[in-house]
């Protein structure tokens, strides 16, 4: 399971999880990608956003990367 799995799979807007979690929609998008990882604080409020619609879910559940949608050598 990926980030990207987890908006799709409930409907989510990636706009509205920026904004609750207090990131630019750019920065979010880089999460989604796999191009950055949310780290700290920032991962703490993910969580917390995302568990009030999939209880249980864990950092490494949305901090897997997507393989198919990842880019090579992007692992800033």
């Amino acid at each position: 399971m990926v980030l990207r799995d987890v908006i799709s799979r409930n409907g989510l807007m990636q706009r509205d999880i920026a904004a609750a979690v207090g990131v630019a929609p750019e920065t979010f998008s880089r999460w989604v990608s796999g191009r950055v990882t949310p780290g700290g604080e920032n991962l703490v409020r993910l969580l917390d956003f995302l568990r009030k619609v999939e209880p249980g879910l864990q950092a490494e559940d949305i901090l897997a990367v997507d393989k198919e949608t990842s880019e090579p050598g992007a692992d800033a």
